[in-house]
């Protein structure tokens, strides 16, 4: 794979400023025009989105898991390393289609994002959006089942399988929604993104190597302390956060066909991680403090392949 670091100084920035915790800037890639003065580019948005100030690198997590979103099967926007003045980030492409209209001589999309929040607040009004502590796995099948959507719902379950083998805990209401065609008004789960709270983004470096020492028994620790984000419910009152493996357990207890994908998607190899890691160390990064270090490239495909590896443990998986 040849990754790259792309250079948006020229491209056109917007003013409208996304939602989240990060700091983050709507760009517009620059249109080719052909020796007929028409464009033989399509119409491109695309999220710079910068890391948390304390955790320069964190930035890698996100695309990090896209690439192993591709190998596991799961849709994920497409993400690639960039860089504005003296900053990077991770380039999200917006993933909602965008077409021409001819009669209105401007582009438009014809498809419409439908956050998983704001159909949680249709059903309980007194759904804390902030805290997000009633989110829960009883809901959001709820959700699938009243727009018949069942065949979704696994989908979304693989992106819980997904979650629990990057270690992303943060696949809060407002992490994961559904794409509406606005002609057909047919739906389509969206791809999972915001994936940079995960892979041990928060780790400083100083003490990466520590996690890698004494058989990994800290990172071991540090695996199981992580909890998902949606919660569950022994007695269908008390919702609790849990961790990931716990979660698809539970999960799989009711739902069995989670354990055939789950077989499916920890088919991967330490080697196939290792491989893209190897890749985007290749990119050229001229700020030091933004670079994907050795040691962090250890910690990553460990975090990978060790949560696999419970995994297939936890499921009984030869």
């Amino acid at each position: 794979m040849n990754f790259e670091c792309i250079n948006v100084d020229s491209w056109h920035r917007l003013k409208d400023l996304p939602k989240g915790s990060r700091e983050k800037q709507w760009v517009l890639r620059p249109r080719r025009l052909n020796l007929s003065k028409k464009f033989e580019t399509p119409v491109e948005f695309y999220l710079f989105k910068e890391s948390h100030k304390r955790y320069p690198a964190e930035f890698w997590a996100e695309i990090t898991a896209s690439e192993v979103g591709k190998i596991l099967g799961v849709s994920t926007p497409e993400t690639q390393c960039a860089h504005m003045d003296d900053k990077y980030a991770a380039l999200v492409k917006f993933f909602l289609k965008i077409e021409w209209n001819e009669k209105k001589q401007r582009y438009q999309q014809i498809e419409t994002f439908l956050e998983g929040g704001d159909i949680v607040v249709g059903i309980d009004p007194t759904f804390d959006r902030k805290e997000g502590e009633k989110h829960n796995i009883f809901i959001v099948e709820r959700i699938f089942s009243s727009i018949d959507q069942n065949d979704l719902f696994r989908e979304f379950l693989r992106i819980l399988i997904f979650d629990t083998i990057i270690g992303n805990t943060d696949r809060h209401q407002d992490n994961w929604g559904f794409i509406r065609n606005n002609k057909t008004s047919q739906v389509h789960l969206a791809p999972a993104f915001d994936n940079s709270t995960s892979l041990g983004s928060e780790l400083i470096e100083e003490k990466l190597a520590g996690y890698l020492a004494q058989n990994e028994i800290k990172l071991i620790q540090y695996i199981k302390k992580g909890k998902a984000h949606i919660r569950w419910s022994e007695d269908g009152a008390d919702l609790v956060r849990i961790n990931h493996f716990e979660l698809l357990k539970n999960i799989a207890q009711k739902k069995e066909f989670v354990i055939d994908d789950i077989r499916a998607m920890t088919r991967f190899t330490d080697q196939q991680i290792k491989d893209i890691l190897d890749d985007l160390a290749k990119i050229k990064i001229a700020n030091s403090k933004y670079i994907l270090s050795e040691i962090r490239r250890k910690l990553i495909l460990r975090i990978i392949c060790l949560r696999r590896d419970l995994l297939k443990k936890e499921f009984k998986i030869i």
